[in-house]
């Protein structure tokens, strides 16, 4: 059977209602979001990561390799901050670790996409959207992904001001 214009018409062309309508929309944007959200929030959290990781290693690294360079820890005053900088050079590395593998589980990707699904009301939450409660859960995951970040970069930040100062008191 054709149409008018000569091209074969579909079986049947079936016109959704408004709340279908509404739900393929949800649907549609939920995808975009499981898509899109997951890769740029894990690629921004992986580089940040990298660059704590890399400064703390570096940090403990450099400082190891060469701090006898610049002081004879021999006659060195106040070494315990030295090695107070060294634990929080490792305490960073370590927490940096530790919250990758959190930002990278399964139950973690898991809850996002069960807190998406919440919001936009498709799959177990089908035609029963709860935005404020959807993102709240989300929220939640990212606070703890970016909680990890917090103190890791707080870590590095102290281990580099004991080692400053350190080096400062014992040239000076």
């Amino acid at each position: 059977m054709t149409n008018g214009a000569g091209q074969h018409a579909s079986p049947v062309q079936q016109k959704l209602t408004p709340e279908q309508q509404r739900q393929h929309e949800a649907e549609a944007k939920y995808k975009d979001y499981s898509d899109g959200e997951a890769k740029t929030y894990s690629a921004n959290v992986a580089t940040l990561d990298g660059q704590i990781l890399t400064l703390s290693a570096g940090l403990l690294g450099v400082s190891l390799a060469f701090i006898s360079d610049l002081v004879d820890l021999k006659t060195a005053k106040h070494l315990e901050l030295l090695m107070f900088s060294w634990v929080l050079a490792g305490a960073s590395v370590l927490v940096v670790l530790s919250g990758f593998r959190f930002a990278t589980s399964l139950k973690t990707h898991d809850g996002k996409l069960k807190a998406a699904r919440q919001a936009f009301g498709v799959g177990d939450f089908k035609g029963k959207p709860d935005l404020k409660e959807g993102k709240a859960q989300i929220d939640k995951i990212r606070y703890g992904v970016d909680k990890y970040n917090r103190w890791s970069f707080r870590l590095f930040v102290i281990a580099l001001v004991s080692q400053m100062l350190f080096i400062a008191m014992n040239i000076l």
